[in-house]
């Protein structure tokens, strides 16, 4: 198939606008003659017309193979995860099945893939980066806890609740108490420092 199926159409035009205005966010985009706000996460956007502009590729290739990379490197993420929290067999077993579970690669390729993709990965890597935040107790952690969270924020929303949900229950099993209360709103702000450039701006175009 020459062109990305499903809502790839949208994304491949949003792109291409993001290109012609020279990498500042349109107000709208004009997919299907239509004034759509572009208030969708742009970071897939982003990484694509950039690509597109430093290796002179296609977009439409782009839409492609991007996804495809994304989605090889989520599955090293994910056993990174998965070594953590379990014995290293059981991590790897858990990698094999992940790898092969039509969730894990399906939607995150095929059209809208671009989006997708970096929406699984971040979170992969923030959950990785949170469940070892709440286990070592180390401060630090809250940076790159933060910055997983925020590039989740900005590539995708539906992996966004996600996140939320799962670093909220690696809460209850491995926090729930004052320490770790005050490193969770601390990734809290800092994940919305991370996003703001985005999220300020659509609020302030469109409202809430």
């Amino acid at each position: 198939m020459s062109f990305p199926i499903n809502d790839g159409g949208l994304f491949f035009v949003m792109i291409e606008e993001l290109r012609r205005a020279h990498f500042v966010l349109p107000a709208f985009t004009s997919y299907n003659g239509d004034t759509i706000p572009y208030a969708y996460p742009p970071l897939g956007f982003y990484v694509s017309a950039l690509l597109a502009e430093v290796l002179g590729a296609s977009v439409i290739d782009l839409l492609r193979l991007v996804p495809v990379a994304v989605g090889t490197a989520t599955i090293v993420a994910f056993n990174r995860l998965a070594r953590a929290m379990v014995e290293p067999v059981t991590a790897a077993a858990a990698t094999f099945a992940f790898a092969l579970v039509p969730a894990a690669f399906a939607w995150p390729s095929m059209g809208g893939g671009i989006t997708r993709g970096f929406g699984l990965l971040f979170t992969v890597l923030a959950l990785d980066q949170g469940y070892r935040l709440y286990v070592e107790r180390q401060a630090w952690r809250v940076v790159p806890t933060a910055l997983f969270c925020g590039l989740t924020v900005l590539s995708h929303p539906a992996y966004t609740w996600c996140l939320v949900y799962s670093m909220a229950l690696l809460w209850v099993w491995f926090g729930r108490d004052r320490a770790s209360s005050l490193l969770s709103l601390l990734v809290c702000l800092g994940t919305l420092v991370v996003s703001a450039p985005w999220w300020v701006t659509i609020v302030v175009r469109h409202g809430l």
